[in-house]
């Protein structure tokens, strides 16, 4: 019996990377998943797919009809909506930090506020958000991003505490540099990426890009069972990055001068 059997579990932002490894893992536990994203999925998994905009709330509520019509409850809910942006404050675009706000605050906001109300009737129901290292320390490269993450991680205890007497818990994972689409994305515009890669590596403890799959392994354990008495944390998937700065090495900030 998988650690999410016949659950009902939405993954919001599961057409690829640690959404898609989520999704499928999820389907390997027993759950009934429905997948959501803007984005055209990369494969087919779960029962369902929904193009979504989960930073519109109309598109948000609509989804959440759809999928309480059709199943009748939610077990399981999982927002990996996302997207980087790195500017210092001086330089960054207004338009920009509100479409970072948009996309990594509000998405989770109005996936929560579509859902909880089914969660609340039934009296339990697991929320998991996408927080991010940068939701827990703050770094000197992207302000904006982490102003976001930290947002996300307010928002997860928020519920996690207004909730938790009705049998709904509220977690985050806190992905470090995991090899996604959007990490690479992120990387700077140099002609070897895997010399990139292996450079991020300087300050993590266990020396090594992670996977998909590492996160979404944690992201069912929050969300089953197993985390029963785990409501209101944020929990790294960092290779030991926030445990500490590695002998030799420092935050830069020399970009800043």
């Amino acid at each position: 019996m998988g650690k999410l059997e016949n659950k009902v579990a939405v993954v919001v932002g599961g057409a690829r990377g640690i959404g898609l490894a989520t999704a499928r893992l999820m389907v390997s536990e027993g759950a009934r998943v429905i997948v959501a994203d803007i984005l055209e999925p990369e494969q087919d998994v779960g029962e369902l797919f929904h193009a979504l905009d989960a930073s519109d709330v109309d598109s948000v509520d609509q989804f959440a009809r759809a999928v309480l019509g059709e199943y009748g409850r939610i077990d399981v809910l999982y927002n990996n909506v996302g997207i980087h942006y790195s500017a210092q404050i001086p330089e960054s675009d207004p338009d920009e930090f509100d479409r970072v706000m948009r996309v990594n605050v509000k998405s989770h906001y109005l996936a929560a506020r579509a859902f909880l109300p089914a969660m609340i009737t039934q009296k339990s129901g697991s929320i998991v958000f996408m927080s991010s290292h940068g939701g827990i320390a703050g770094r000197p490269s992207d302000p904006i991003y982490n102003a976001s993450k930290h947002a996300v991680t307010g928002l997860m205890r928020s519920i996690a505490v207004a909730y938790a007497h009705l049998g709904i818990r509220c977690n985050a994972v806190a992905p470090g540099a995991i090899d996604t689409p959007m990490l690479r994305a992120a990387l700077p515009d140099r002609q070897n990426v895997d010399d990139v890669m292996g450079a991020l590596t300087a300050n993590i403890p266990l020396a090594r890009i992670a996977q998909p799959e590492e996160v979404a392994s944690v992201v069912v354990f929050l969300a089953s069972e197993e985390a029963s008495y785990v409501t209101g944390h944020v929990i790294p998937v960092d290779g030991g990055r926030m445990a500490g700065v590695m002998p030799g090495n420092r935050y830069r900030t020399d970009h800043l001068n």
